[in-house]
């Protein structure tokens, strides 16, 4: 029922979208890079490409692949995933993914697979994971 009750909120309220202004990296820590220092390509498509429904929680909740290329002098990677399009005043943090080895150039859905004690958050790919949501640690997009 929670998940009819999401799509059509989702329905009624999509003129709300696009909150890019409201994006992390659009704020103050960032003001001094205007631009991406890290291109990362998605096995979806370019950015601003149409997510498939397979990929988001309506479904199958799978992580896209995501892979970039290797930064010198890189100590580790942090992940963040917001959605400027959701219907809300402003762009939902789906998850900060945090301690991404710098070895790592790429990341699959059986990387965000919780392991061990799910109060820990940690992941099969070697990270940890903050979410805010109330399911637990991996909430996908």
């Amino acid at each position: 029922m929670s998940k009819f009750i999401e799509r059509s909120l989702a329905w009624l309220l999509y003129t709300r979208r696009g909150h890019d202004a409201g994006l992390l990296h659009k704020s103050a820590p960032f003001a001094l890079h205007h631009t991406p220092t890290i291109e990362v390509e998605c096995s979806i498509g370019p950015s601003g490409s149409p997510i498939p429904s397979k990929f988001s929680s309506f479904e199958e909740g799978h992580f896209p692949t995501l892979s970039w290329t290797p930064q010198q002098n890189a100590a580790e990677y942090l992940l963040i995933l917001e959605d400027p399009d959701a219907p809300l005043a402003e762009p939902v943090v789906h998850g900060l993914y945090y301690g991404i080895p710098a070895s790592k150039t790429s990341l699959c859905h059986d990387d965000f697979c919780p392991v061990g004690n799910t109060g820990e958050c940690n992941l099969r790919g070697g990270f940890q994971v903050w979410t805010q949501s109330a399911e637990g640690c991996l909430h996908a997009p």
